[in-house]
């Protein structure tokens, strides 16, 4: 596993974990307006996106997410699982929260 620690102030990280036929990313801490989620633009193959580290999610944050999945290249199969109810809070009210993606869990 490797983790990757972002802006301190953002208390954002993401763990990622290879396995043979699937990444599995894991985030955790605040999804706000210092949040690195560039890692989106950078997925391929069958990636999951384990959600239930995080604790919150700001109006800010809610913006660079819908920007980010947005970027999520073709032919990348994303499924969200483990939602926090932070996350499944804005999935309810935020049109195409989790782009192309599917919610597992």
């Amino acid at each position: 596993m490797d983790r990757h620690e972002h802006n301190d102030e953002s208390e954002f990280s993401v763990e990622r974990q290879e396995l043979r036929d699937r990444t599995i990313l894991s985030l955790f801490g605040v999804i706000d307006e210092f949040a690195d989620l560039s890692f989106f633009g950078r997925m391929h193959g069958k990636t999951y996106v384990d959600l239930a580290g995080i604790r919150r999610i700001n109006s800010f944050g809610v913006r660079i997410w819908v920007d980010a999945v947005r970027q999520v290249t073709e032919g990348t199969e994303l499924h969200f699982v483990n939602g926090s109810p932070p996350m499944l809070e804005q999935v309810n009210m935020v049109q195409h929260f989790f782009g192309s993606g599917i919610m597992d869990s």
